[in-house]
Formats: C-alpha cells, structure tokens, sequence
C-alpha cells in the first residue's frame, strides 16, 4: 500500500515509468482489485493491467478484498487469493498472445498486399 502514496491516485499505486525517465516499451499494472472501481479504467488501459474480472458493481468484490488486505487470512483464504490471481494472470497472457497473433497476421497480410 505505501506505493499507493507515491503517485497519483488514479494509478492506485502502479508507477509511471516514463514520468521517472525510464525508458520502457509499456508498463503493465497488477492488482488484485478489479480495476475500474478503483478508478484504473482512466489511468491505465485494460491491456495493460492484470487484475480481476468486475463481478457486478464491485462493491462485494472489493470489500471482500480490503477486508483480506487488512485482517488475518485463514490458509485456504492466502491459497484461493493466490489462485485467483494466477487465472487473472493467465487470462491476460491468453489475450496478450491473442492480441499479438491478431497483429502479426494483419502485418502478413498487408505485407501481401504490397507484394501483389
């Protein structure tokens, strides 16, 4: 949570590193709170985060999930949040992989084009 201090409110605690000068090709955030009530959905693009999927309005979820952050866990509490935010991380690569052979197959195919 200290990061959260650390920058704008609206990146809920994810930096911005070319804002700090470093040269990156793309930041990707990652939290465990879905991303559009904790005001991400403006700062960050959907596929540039791995978070959670909102489930309704996101009040439940996100109480569910403050509450887990700031009391005491039971083991199967830790072992069903870290499970939950390998599909989340599994998800996103799915649709990154998705993403990029949608790209390289339009470059082929404009490629073509010219060819013709």
């Amino acid at each position: 949570m200290t990061a959260f201090f650390a920058v704008p409110g609206d990146r809920f605690g994810c930096p911005d590193f070319e804002l700090a000068g470093v040269d990156v090709n793309r930041t990707i955030a990652v939290t465990s709170f879905p991303r559009q009530p904790i005001g991400l959905s403006k700062a960050i693009q959907p596929q540039d985060c791995i978070c959670p999927e909102l489930k309704g309005d996101g009040i439940q979820q996100c109480a569910s999930l403050l509450r887990m952050a700031t009391q005491p866990l039971s083991k199967d509490e830790v072992y069903k949040l870290y499970a939950d935010g390998f599909l989340d991380a599994e998800h996103w690569c799915n649709r990154e992989e998705f993403t990029q052979e949608c790209e390289e197959r339009e470059k082929r195919e404009a490629a073509r084009k010219l060819e013709l």
